[in-house]
């Protein structure tokens, strides 16, 4: 049910159900391949886009999420790293900073 909600939710509140509901206790919400493409599709059209309806996600809550849960590999350059460049161009070098943080 969760996952078919999910844009509904805004990352910090989704992250918190995961985090309380960990893959051991049978019941964690985007566990399945299918769960997490979920999340894919999220940080790409809900949390990453821009200029449409609603309030926009916070570009370094979405950097943030997509680093919590492992999403970086699922992206391409253009969807998850330009942007990232751009915001280090434009004097905002957090931004890289939290897509690297505790990354080999």
């Amino acid at each position: 049910l969760l996952e078919e909600h999910a844009a509904d939710f805004l990352p910090e509140a989704i992250s918190e159900m995961i985090r309380l509901c960990p893959e051991s206790s049978g019941v964690s919400p985007f566990t399945s391949l299918g769960g997490h493409e979920v999340l894919v599709r999220l940080a790409i059209n809900r949390y990453l886009a821009r200029g449409h309806g609603g309030e926009p996600v916070k570009f370094s809550t979405a950097v943030r999420f997509i680093r919590t849960h492992n999403l970086v590999g699922a992206l391409s350059d253009d969807e998850l790293l330009k942007p990232v460049l751009v915001a280090y161009l434009d004097g905002f070098p957090q931004h890289a900073y939290t897509l690297c943080t505790d990354s080999p």
